[in-house]
């Protein structure tokens, strides 16, 4: 039997998130944690909601691997035995180069 739980949709605390890597190689399948969530926003309009996630260390290469996914772990908080939901977010197939990204002052969070 499915459980249903209400949430109130204006609890920023409604959701914890993570990241991890999955390796693509046939014997990956473990999730394996990177980065550390370190600035957490929430905003509104009408009926959508937001989250600006910022996380610190996220590594994006896994030793011994060729090519990785790199996915966020979204949980409901405070609800026994709930499974995550699984986003992918960034797939590296081919070799990548990454260059530094410099934040403009608008991007930056306000701690």
């Amino acid at each position: 039997a499915e459980t249903f739980v209400e949430l109130d949709p204006d609890n920023k605390d409604n959701f914890s998130f993570k990241l991890y890597m999955i390796p693509l190689s046939e014997e990956g399948s473990a999730h394996i944690a990177t980065g550390t969530l370190s600035y957490v926003d929430f905003d509104s309009n009408l009926m959508y909601r937001y989250f600006k996630l910022v996380f610190d260390d996220v590594d994006f290469e896994l030793e011994g691997e060729e090519e990785l996914w790199i996915g966020l772990e979204i949980t409901p908080s405070g609800v026994d035995g709930a499974k995550p939901y699984m986003v992918l977010i960034y797939e590296d197939t081919e070799d990548t180069e990454f260059v530094e990204y410099k934040l403009s002052s608008k991007e930056r969070p306000n701690k």
